[in-house]
């Protein structure tokens, strides 16, 4: 929730240089990859436009579970895939919005987010990320803050 930090140019290369080495021998290890292809294939699978609409609550859990923030603080997967909270047509209906719906992307996320309790941006950006990595970026609130500590001034949607 911080502003970027203010950089000049010259000051934002310096930085992404300095993290750039050791960046890259984590992404030459494998730890940051393969994790995420595996998630997103099971994602795209799971969430094809011919399955989407018949998702059963142990596939949405499936999807969930691949979201790095529902991992990191588990209370909120908890709270997410509670009946109590979200009933399967209503989780169905607003990821087939998110994933397959012709209004702005930015409508569908919001749609989204008042649909669903407990599935905020994080989870929305991710879930976006993981389905169609070749045209998102895989983001989250941690993506968002590293950007801004690198000065740019990212809208969190």
């Amino acid at each position: 929730k911080r502003k970027p930090r203010s950089l000049s140019p010259p000051q934002r290369r310096a930085e992404i240089r300095r993290h750039a080495v050791p960046f890259g021998k984590w992404l030459k290890s494998g730890q940051g990859t393969r994790w995420r292809e595996a998630a997103s294939k099971i994602i795209r699978k799971t969430l094809g436009p011919r399955r989407i609409g018949r998702l059963t609550r142990d596939e949405v859990e499936d999807v969930v579970n691949q979201l790095n923030c529902m991992n990191s603080y588990a209370i909120n997967r908890s709270k997410f895939l509670n009946p109590e909270n979200n009933n399967l047509l209503d989780i169905r209906k607003a990821w087939e919005n998110l994933l397959y719906g012709t209004e702005p992307l930015e409508v569908r996320m919001t749609n989204c987010k008042r649909s669903l309790r407990n599935f905020g941006r994080s989870s929305i950006q991710e879930l976006v990320g993981f389905f169609d990595p070749k045209h998102y970026p895989l983001r989250n609130a941690n993506a968002n803050a590293g950007l801004r500590y690198f000065g740019y001034n990212v809208k969190v949607h």
